[in-house]
């Protein structure tokens, strides 16, 4: 019996391939030994070359509901471990550049079970040779960063044109009838204590923990309806004084030509 050098698996296709086919013949004139290549190129090390298209029937159609996952390799291209065919582990990477230098390369990193935990169950994503984003085997997503603690995780800058946060809770409480607006004498106490707005987290908490910016709108816009509360109260202080003063003026005014009525008549 020939001894199978290695199977391909796509679909349900099943090629062997023995010993004596793995001697190819590239349309230059090129022979290869223990690799397959076809078409006219030929880089002299990849085990399989292919020129032109490569087309893999799923046997599946535009009504067709994902595939399951499941043991094996049906419908997939699987990087395998050498370990076993079966095994959980193992790496496959599709690249593209790179031949004469690897930091001209774009590629795709997949990897499964390790126990390096660089390489255990994660996709990568590169360009220019360089890892760009990460997504691990918890489902976080790292733009710039290999450990993404959270679904998105940045290190840079994110420019957007709109950022929308949804939240649970506003801060229009304040002006319900219920709540209790401090006073400015205890505020300006509370600052000159603790150097900080109330319920505003301090310089620390923020270097230390990062800011919410959903939270922080929020406290932000609590802080702005205080604010406006202080000035209609202060508003309408300043118009009481306003009419206390005009009161004043009016009474001033009658009592000086009061005054010049009795001088007038003293007089005479």
């Amino acid at each position: 019996m020939k001894k199978c050098l290695f199977s391909i698996a796509l679909g349900f296709i099943i090629v062997h391939v023995h010993a004596q086919d793995l001697q190819t013949v590239t349309t230059n004139g090129n022979k290869t030994t223990n690799r397959i290549v076809l078409g006219a190129t030929d880089d002299g090390f990849s085990k399989l070359q292919v020129t032109g298209g490569v087309s893999i029937n799923s046997g599946l159609t535009n009504t067709s509901n994902r595939p399951a996952i499941v043991n094996g390799t049906s419908n997939e291209i699987r990087g395998q471990s050498a370990t076993s065919y079966y095994s959980d582990d193992g790496f496959l990477r599709l690249s593209a550049g790179g031949g004469t230098g690897g930091n001209t390369k774009s590629y795709i990193d997949l990897s499964g079970y390790s126990t390096i935990p660089d390489m255990h169950r994660n996709i990568v994503f590169g360009t220019f040779g360089t890892e760009r984003v990460r997504i691990n085997s918890a489902g976080n997503v790292g733009i710039g960063t290999p450990n993404p603690q959270s679904l998105l995780a940045v290190a840079g800058t994110i420019t957007a044109q709109k950022v929308k946060v949804t939240l649970t809770g506003w801060a229009d409480c304040v002006f319900d009838s219920s709540y209790v607006l401090p006073s400015l004498s205890e505020l300006e106490m509370h600052i000159t204590h603790n150097k900080h707005l109330p319920d505003i987290p301090t310089e620390a908490e923020i270097v230390n923990e990062g800011l919410d910016m959903g939270e922080m709108q929020q406290k932000q816009m609590k802080k702005i309806e205080e604010l406006t509360l202080y000035l209609i109260d202060q508003n309408k202080k300043l118009e009481k004084q306003q009419q206390l003063i005009l009161n004043q003026e009016r009474l001033l005014l009658a009592l000086n030509n009061r005054l010049k009525e009795l001088e007038g008549k003293q007089s005479k």
